[in-house]
C-alpha cells in the first residue's frame, strides 16, 4: 500500500507517524510508528484515531511487522528489508519478501 505522513505532522517518539493512504479515519489502516522504549519501527493495524496513537498501542506486541532495534533511526526507508521480521502466527519470521521505499 501507500503511506502517507500522518495528519497534523503526528509524532510518536520524536518520529514522524505514517498512515496508509486512502483510509478514513473510522477505517482499520496500517500504521508505520516507531517504539522509544524499544527503538524499532513497528507496522500494526488500527482502527483508533491519529490524534489517540500513541506510544502504548505502538509498543505493545500488536504489530505485525517490526525492525531490529535502531536507537538512532529517524528514516523508517533506510532499514533494510532483510531485517525486518514479521509475527506469524506468534512466532518472529525473517521478513524476506518485504520491500519498503520512498518516491
Amino acid at each position: 500500500g501507500v503511506y502517507d505522513k500522518g495528519e497534523n505532522d503526528k509524532r510518536i517518539s520524536g518520529r514522524v507517524v505514517y498512515q496508509q493512504r486512502l483510509a478514513a479515519q473510522d477505517d482499520r489502516r496500517g500504521v508505520f510508528a516507531y517504539c522509544g522504549n524499544s527503538s524499532v519501527w513497528s507496522f500494526l493495524v488500527t482502527d483508533a484515531p491519529m490524534d489517540d496513537l500513541n506510544s502504548v498501542e505502538v509498543c505493545s506486541n500488536l504489530y505485525f511487522l517490526v525492525s531490529p532495534a535502531l536507537e538512532d533511526n529517524y528514516d523508517l526507508t533506510s532499514v533494510p528489508a532483510s531485517e525486518w521480521i514479521f509475527l506469524l502466527n506468534g512466532k518472529e519470521e525473517p521478513g524476506s519478501n518485504f520491500l519498503l521505499f520512498c518516491t
